[in-house]
């Protein structure tokens, strides 16, 4: 994952293990025309921190994962602050909670 540098509007701070984040899966807008976006724990592997404009590996726990439609390998997800883009990652494998 990597997180887009604070002068293209990224993050101003560094995030660490445990950050709260939405994941835009491109699943689109509500009625209501909000963003569908569901909320994940990240883990930031290897490091303790991951800086803004830097990349790093990372792992997604979401806290409702019947609702993550899209677990192929290869998926290109958003991470975002409310409705600001700060981040994007490449879905490598996923793990269901049973294995």
């Amino acid at each position: 994952m990597s997180l887009l540098p604070s002068n293209q509007g990224g993050r101003r701070k560094a995030l660490v293990s445990g950050f709260r984040c939405g994941i835009d899966w491109g699943q689109g807008f509500t009625t209501e025309g909000l963003m569908i976006v569901n909320d994940a724990q990240l883990e930031v592997v290897d490091q303790v921190l991951l800086e803004p404009g830097d990349a790093a590996n990372a792992r997604l726990y979401p806290f409702r994962p019947e609702l993550w439609t899209a677990r192929q390998a290869g998926v290109v997800v958003t991470l975002r602050e409310g409705t600001r883009a700060v981040g994007e990652a490449v879905v490598t494998r996923w793990v269901d909670k049973a294995q």
